[in-house]
């Protein structure tokens, strides 16, 4: 099969040529290498542009929604209390576990403190004598008549309902999932506790439970009245030493407990 190769060639004519030459076909033997003409590249698939999709528009929100949002970034009741939580006592959280011993230790001294202010005497009274008004109460109040702890548990207590019955009526916005909620609310009761402290020391000595004004003196009473905001202080103070884990429970049922031993 070793046959002839016919390739057309084309020869340009030259000056002595009066018209061009064209050889049609040449015989070429087999074993000549001809070069080919090298195969084009395969084209890429062209790229077919997607329509853009337009951006999703975000859900509609109602008009309870929006007006929630507006005022968590607005003015609340709660921002009130701000200007006065630099001054008010606060007792840092735990920033470790407390061992159990630890626990048992500042419980101890809570108690301690609670059952020494309980027997220690108001300077300045003249006489405890007399109905008391409060008698079947003084257990459930954790107080002592005629002491330091005059007041009990009451300042801090009432003011935990105050505070829960106004977020529970929605008088008073609080997000319990932000911190600064949280914060503001517990300053919030603190601080009512301490004017709740303050009106029913000013109260006590003003209703004569120690002796009318005029005999007292002026110094004798604004001193009554110092030694129980003081003392209602201390209370709160105690109780939230132990409830921030410091402790072991609350501070008011174990204050109710061991006024009631």
């Amino acid at each position: 099969r070793d046959t002839a190769r016919f390739v057309p060639i084309l020869i340009s004519p030259s000056r002595s040529l009066s018209s061009p030459l064209l050889i049609t076909h040449l015989s070429l033997p087999s074993s000549l290498p001809v070069a080919l003409s090298p195969r084009p590249a395969p084209s890429s698939p062209p790229r077919v542009r997607r329509p853009r999709q337009p951006a999703a528009k975000p859900p509609p929100t109602s008009p309870a929604a929006s007006a929630a949002r507006k005022m968590a970034g607005g003015f609340r009741v709660l921002h009130l209390v701000r200007p006065f939580l630099a001054f008010l006592p606060e007792v840092q959280s735990a920033d470790r576990k407390i061992p159990f011993r630890e626990k048992v230790i500042y419980t101890v001294i809570s108690l301690f403190i609670f059952l020494v202010c309980s027997q220690l005497p108001l300077y300045g009274i003249h006489s405890t004598t007399g109905a008391d008004p409060f008698y079947w109460m003084r257990v459930i109040l954790a107080s002592n008549r005629g002491t330091v702890m005059e007041l009990g548990i009451t300042p801090i207590v009432t003011s935990g309902m105050v505070m829960q019955l106004l977020v529970g009526s929605k008088i008073i916005e609080v997000d319990n999932s932000v911190r600064e909620d949280r914060a503001l609310l517990n300053g919030a009761q603190k601080l009512l506790g301490i004017l709740i402290a303050i009106g029913e020391a000013v109260a006590y000595v003003l209703s004569g439970m120690y002796g009318s004004v005029s005999q007292l003196g002026t110094g004798n009473a604004i001193l009554i009245i110092l030694q129980l905001f003081f003392a209602g202080i201390i209370v709160i103070c105690l109780d939230e030493l132990l409830q921030k884990g410091y402790g072991l429970g609350s501070g008011i049922s174990l204050f109710i407990a061991t006024n009631i031993w």
